[in-house]
């Protein structure tokens, strides 16, 4: 029995096990760290565009949920040194440490206010993504159309979190002598980003008609009083760049959820929680700054025009008076130097 264990004394299928949770969830971490500190970087340098223009509607919201939860409320994970243990030949056993149940409860509560934040994150954007779409098309009907199969959506993407949720099995000793929240899933809940997908490729349809029917005639909006060409075209672009980007990694996270191992969730999660919210607050930010600018050059060109030397017109006919006058001077000036008549 000795000479099959490896140099550490412990079993080849209990190092492993307790080796893939640590490769899992070391995984995790990097991604959760790697993605919380690029969401703090692109709020730092997007604060002065919050700051400013306080008028328009503001990405704050966007920018709150997801960094308190991942920095604060993210469990540590502590793993036993097993090769300290010693095993006979005859025998060998891990020292098992109870779970304690007050560590479970809370690592069942880790993971529900987890999923509750990733429903509410996702209600706000698309509620962002719908009033685009209402400015797009102009259209109240079709704006309450969206809400309803918006709000359906939501409902059928919590039910399957909630049955996925209640149904597993939190645990915070995944293996043994390893230390950390864990949660046992279905293979269905991957299916939680079905009803999501089908909303947004929804949404990108909407935006994609209207494009096209932008490219066959010329239809100019009003908005704020200004000619909206210009902004529908912003919202078209960006927002087939969201879609592009935003399915992509929903795709990716629903692979992940249906055949990876549960504690390798959270290393794609983590890009499904704070990308989106990134592209979202730059699609606002990209209207708003085109919003301005437009706004700007119409009031200096205002300026300008007032400001400017005269027409081609008012110059001629300046012109021409200039050269009357000057003609009667020379018609007065001749007349006054008669030549001489001889007697």
């Amino acid at each position: 029995m000795a000479a099959s264990l490896p140099p550490t004394g412990i079993p080849p299928d209990i190092l492993k096990e307790v080796i893939d949770q640590v490769r899992n969830t070391r995984t995790s971490r990097t991604c959760e760290l790697a993605f919380v500190s690029l969401y703090l970087y692109d709020y730092v340098t997007t604060l002065d565009q919050e700051a400013n223009r306080t008028d328009v509607v503001q990405a704050d919201v966007l920018h709150e949920d997801p960094v308190l939860s991942h920095i604060f409320l993210s469990q540590p994970c502590q793993c036993l040194d097993l090769s300290e243990h010693e095993s006979n030949d005859s025998d060998f056993i891990v020292p098992e440490t109870e779970e304690n149940p007050a560590d479970v409860q809370r690592c069942d509560h880790w993971f529900k206010f987890q999923s509750g934040e990733a429903i509410v994150t996702l209600g706000i954007m698309q509620a962002i993504l719908v009033t685009r779409i209402w400015a797009i098309y102009n259209s109240t009907p079709l704006l309450i159309t969206l809400n309803i199969f918006g709000g359906l959506q939501l409902a059928a993407s919590s039910i399957i979190m909630g049955i996925s949720i209640t149904g597993g099995i939190a645990t915070s000793q995944p293996g043994r002598g390893f230390f950390v929240c864990d949660i046992t899933t279905p293979p269905y809940f991957a299916a939680y980003w079905i009803p999501i997908l089908m909303f947004e490729f929804t949404l990108f349809l909407l935006i994609v008609i209207k494009g096209f029917q932008k490219f066959h005639r010329s239809r100019v909006f009003s908005v704020s009083g200004m000619s909206g060409q210009g902004l529908l075209n912003i919202m078209v672009r960006d927002s087939v760049i969201y879609f592009f980007i935003i399915a992509a990694i929903y795709a990716a996270t629903a692979a992940v959820w249906f055949w990876t191992d549960p504690s390798l969730y959270q290393s794609l999660s983590v890009v499904g929680i704070m990308v989106p919210p990134m592209v979202a607050s730059k699609m606002l930010f990209s209207l708003r700054q085109s919003f301005y600018e437009e706004t700007t050059k119409s009031a200096l060109g205002h300026e300008l025009r007032f400001a400017s030397p005269p027409s081609s017109s008012w110059s001629q006919h300046t012109r021409q008076t200039r050269s009357l006058h000057e003609e009667r001077g020379q018609r007065e000036e001749w007349g006054g130097a008669q030549p001489e008549t001889s007697v």
